[in-house]
C-alpha cells in the first residue's frame, strides 16, 4: 500500500490518502441458514383519513388471520417513545421493528414533515429501504390507471384526481428509480388477496429456506441485519464478500439521508455554539484536527481493514468483520456531516466571523470520498456476480482515488487580510 502523505502547514492537516483495494474473485464456502424466532411484526404505511377504513381492514386480517402484529399508529398497542416527535417515532419503528413494510398509495400526499418538506408516508417508506426491511407497495386503481398520463404532461392539472401532484411524483420515483413492484386496487378486498398471497409465497421462500440449511441462532453482530444483506451472509454466494461490504456501507449511507439533506439544505438544527472572537481561530483549529482524525480513519478502514475482513485469494472472508467494516465507515461518514453542521452552529461577531463559513466546506470532500467508494465498489462486486451467474470467472478490479490534502491556503490568506486590516484600520 503506498505510504500515507502528509503535508506541514500552520493549522492542522487532513492527509493525503491514496484509497485503493483490490478485488479477487475466490469461490466461497456456503453459509448455514441460522433461525430467528420472531413473531412477524408489519408496519402499515399510508395516508390515514382517506384510508380509515381500508387501514382497519388490513389490521384485522394481519392479527386475526394471520396472527402477526400489525403496527399502525392508530392502535393502541403501537409502540411509542415520549421523548421523539411523532413522525422519528413512527420513522424508527418502521426502520427498526417492522419486519415487512405495506406502503399503501391513495389520492392524498398526507401531512408534511416541517424540516424536509416530504410527506410522513414518504419518510416512512424511505426509513425503511435504507434498513433493508422488504416493502410491498400497492397503489390505488385510479391513481394508477392515471400515473402514464402524468408522466407523459406532469403539468397537466389533475386536482380532480388526487390533492397534491407530489403523490405521482412518489408513486413513479417508486417505480422509475427504486424498480420497485407496484401493485394497483381497488378496495380493501384487493388489498387482502394480493397481500395474503404475496405473504403465502415469502412463507414457502422462508421454508425452502429452512431445508437447505442447518437451523440455528444468529451471531448477536447479526441481528439487526435485513434484507439484502442478511440474505448474503446466510446464503453466501460466490463473491459475498464485496457485495456484502458494499450493501452495508450502501445501507449505512441511506440511513444517514436525513443528515445529508440537512447538510445539502444549508441548515443546522440545534443551539448556535456562542464562541468569542479572541478564542474563535483555536476554536476552528480544534475543529480541523477533528476532521484529520476522521481522514485518517478513513484511509485505514480502506486501505488496510478490508483486505483483513474479505480474507485473502482462496480464503473465506470474515462475515462478522465485513460487518464491522461497514457500519465502521458508515459512522465515519455520519461523523464528517456532523462535524460540518457543527461547524456551521459557531456564531461569533467579531472581525474573525466572515472566516468561519470557510471552514465548513473543508468536509465536502471526506463525505464525497465515502460516498464514490460505495458506488464503485458496488459497482464491482454488481458485474462479479453478473459474471458469476453467466458462468464467467471475473476479471480483478482495482479501486484507486485519492483523499488529497485540503487546501487550507484561502482560509489562511483571508484570515491574514482580517489580521492586517485590524493592525492598520485606516
Amino acid at each position: 500500500m503506498p505510504a500515507v502523505r502528509t503535508s506541514s502547514s500552520l493549522m492542522a492537516r487532513i492527509p493525503a490518502n491514496t484509497l485503493t483495494f483490490s478485488i479477487e474473485n475466490p469461490a466461497r464456502p456456503p453459509a448455514h441458514f441460522q433461525e430467528m424466532s420472531n413473531r412477524p411484526h408489519v408496519f402499515v404505511s399510508s395516508t390515514f383519513y382517506d384510508l380509515k377504513q381500508v387501514r382497519k381492514d388490513l389490521s384485522e386480517f394481519l392479527m386475526g388471520e394471520l396472527g402477526y402484529e400489525a403496527l399502525l399508529f392508530e392502535n393502541p398497542e403501537f409502540p411509542i417513545d415520549p421523548g421523539k416527535t411523532t413522525i422519528q417515532n413512527c420513522t424508527d419503528i418502521a426502520s427498526e421493528d417492522a419486519d415487512i413494510l405495506i406502503l399503501i398509495v391513495g389520492l392524498k400526499y398526507g401531512s408534511l414533515d416541517p424540516k424536509t418538506k416530504l410527506s410522513v408516508t414518504r419518510l416512512e417508506f424511505e426509513a425503511a429501504r435504507a434498513r433493508g426491511v422488504p416493502v410491498y407497495i400497492y397503489v390505488d386503481q385510479q391513481l394508477h390507471t392515471m400515473l402514464p398520463v402524468w408522466k407523459q404532461n406532469p403539468s397537466l392539472k389533475l386536482d380532480g384526481i388526487v390533492d397534491n401532484s407530489q403523490v405521482f411524483e412518489f408513486v413513479a420515483e417508486v417505480a422509475d428509480k427504486h424498480k420497485l413492484w407496484i401493485t394497483p386496487f381497488s378496495s380493501a378486498q384487493d388489498l387482502i388477496g394480493a397481500i395474503r398471497a404475496q405473504f403465502a409465497y415469502r412463507m414457502k421462500q422462508g421454508l425452502k429456506a429452512l431445508r437447505a440449511y442447518d437451523c440455528g441462532r444468529l451471531p448477536d453482530y447479526l441481528s439487526d441485519l435485513r434484507g439484502r444483506s442478511l440474505q448474503l451472509v446466510l446464503e453466501k454466494p460466490r463473491g459475498w464478500e464485496y457485495s456484502l461490504a458494499a450493501q452495508v456501507l450502501t445501507d449505512e449511507i441511506a440511513g444517514a439521508r436525513g443528515l445529508r439533506y440537512e447538510y445539502d439544505s444549508g441548515i443546522s438544527v440545534g443551539a448556535a455554539v456562542v464562541v468569542p472572537d479572541s478564542e474563535c481561530l483555536g476554536f476552528v483549529n480544534g475543529h480541523i484536527n477533528g476532521l484529520s482524525i476522521i481522514g485518517n480513519n478513513i484511509g485505514q478502514l480502506i486501505n488496510v481493514y478490508l483486505a483483513e475482513a474479505v480474507g485473502a485469494l482462496g480464503e473465506p472472508g470474515d462475515a462478522e468483520k465485513i460487518v464491522f467494516w461497514g457500519r465502521s465507515m458508515g459512522a465515519v461518514y455520519r461523523d464528517a456531516i456532523k462535524w460540518a453542521l457543527q461547524v456551521r452552529r459557531i456564531s461569533t461577531t467579531g472581525p474573525f466571523s466572515s472566516a468561519v463559513p470557510m471552514v465548513e466546506g473543508f468536509s465536502i470532500q471526506v463525505i464525497e470520498v465515502i460516498e464514490s467508494f460505495a458506488k464503485q465498489i458496488t459497482k464491482v462486486s454488481s458485474d462479479a456476480s453478473t459474471a458469476f451467474e453467466l458462468g464467467r470467472v471475473p476479471e480483478p478490479a482495482h479501486i484507486e482515488f485519492v483523499l488529497d490534502s485540503i487546501s487550507y491556503e484561502p482560509f489562511l490568506d483571508h484570515v491574514k487580510d482580517i489580521a492586517r486590516n485590524l493592525e492598520n484600520p485606516g
